[in-house]
């Protein structure tokens, strides 16, 4: 995948994270490798950390999240 794509993809999961209203988006930071998502930070709760992933994972381009 291109750097351009995973910016791209990158972004997309961001703008996810940020729509979502159970994330404190602030405090998570993610990077894009064709494809595959790393979602890194803190959140306050294991209920976070699944709102978070599926936001990610609802992103068109994700393949999978580490």
């Amino acid at each position: 995948m291109s750097h351009q794509k995973n910016d791209a993809l990158k972004q997309a999961v961001l703008d996810a994270l940020r729509y979502e209203p159970s994330v404190s988006a602030s405090d998570i930071g993610v990077t894009a490798d064709d494809g595959i998502i790393t979602l890194s930070g803190h959140v306050t709760s294991y209920i976070e950390k699944r709102a978070a992933e599926a936001a990610a994972s609802r992103v068109k381009g994700v393949r999978g999240i580490a």
